[in-house]
């Protein structure tokens, strides 16, 4: 009986306070132009907030290289977050930029063609094979110098790390 009475009360008090007198034409108006106000300051933050792709770009340069020269080193623990990073790069400019057109195809398409070495390379990290990781590397920068071809970029040539792009005392 009581919890009747409870729910009876809950009720009541959400048909109360859902009764509101309707909005009139003034209010209205009023309402739509704050709402497109609120947009139009959320569409400048977003475009201040977004990373231009150039510069995930350069991120992923630097998570490139320190993949190669942990895997040849075949220090698989730095290996393993480095390819984590990467693909975690991979998935904020495929969310940022897939829609991109790059050449006749996405930015997405290409990165499809990505995905899929990134995968055989956490394999033979996993396995700790060294020529797997060094083949596998290799195809996964063809794939890069190739989407970097498509968009007219061809200046930007990946190439094999002679050294690291930095080293601290810790490494």
């Amino acid at each position: 009986m009581l919890i009747r009475r409870i729910l009876w009360c809950l009720l009541f008090i959400v048909m109360v306070s859902c009764r509101r007198e309707p909005v009139s034409g003034g209010e209205s108006e009023a309402l739509y132009r704050k709402v497109d106000s609120l947009q139009k300051r959320l569409d400048v933050l977003e475009s201040k907030t977004t990373p231009h792709l150039g510069d995930l770009m350069n991120t992923m340069q630097l998570h490139h290289n320190r993949l190669w020269i942990s895997g040849v080193h075949q220090d698989w623990k730095l290996s393993e977050y480095e390819l984590k990073e990467t693909e975690e790069l991979l998935s904020r400019i495929q969310v940022s930029f897939g829609d991109q057109l790059v050449g006749n195809s996405t930015i997405s398409n290409n990165l499809n063609s990505v995905l899929p070495l990134t995968d055989s390379i956490a394999a033979a990290i996993k396995a700790r094979s060294k020529d797997d990781f060094v083949k596998y590397y290799k195809a996964l920068t063809i794939q890069c110098n190739g989407c970097h071809q498509k968009a007219g970029y061809d200046f930007y040539e990946i190439i094999e790390p002679k050294s690291p792009a930095y080293s601290s005392d810790n490494e």
